[in-house]
């Protein structure tokens, strides 16, 4: 098999598993869909900017698709972009909070310092 990687990683293995692939790295192991598997991984490495760029021009043009499909006046893109970004953190804060099982307003330093230190605890 000629050498493949993703980003700067070189790939030991590729397994598909449905709509995902399981890359296989010599210090990791990374599950993506497919789809992103199809644009990310290259012959050569790439470093982070080459990297993104790959991955995010086809999801840029499937936005301005469907944008277009929906024939959207371009006032309304500002606030179709603010809406989405107030939606992703959103559910990046509820998802936060469910992860820490309190609020980011009762989070401590103490509660990053006992994440870390389990963390420790199982590597070991």
């Amino acid at each position: 098999m000629s050498k493949r990687f993703y980003g700067d990683k070189r790939i030991e293995t590729a397994t598909e598993e449905g709509e995902f692939v399981i890359l296989n790295f010599s210090d990791s192991t990374l599950k993506i869909p497919k789809k992103l598997f199809d644009v990310s991984v290259h012959k050569e490495p790439l470093n982070a900017t080459e990297l993104w760029d790959r991955q995010l021009s086809p999801v840029t043009k499937e936005t301005l698709e469907l944008w277009l499909s929906w024939d959207l006046k371009l006032e309304q893109l500002d606030y179709l972009i603010n809406l989405l970004k107030s939606s992703i953190e959103h559910n990046l804060e509820r998802a936060g909070d469910k992860l820490w099982q309190k609020k980011l307003r009762d989070r401590r330093l103490s509660d990053v310092n006992n994440i870390l230190l389990d963390g420790e605890k199982q590597r070991t």
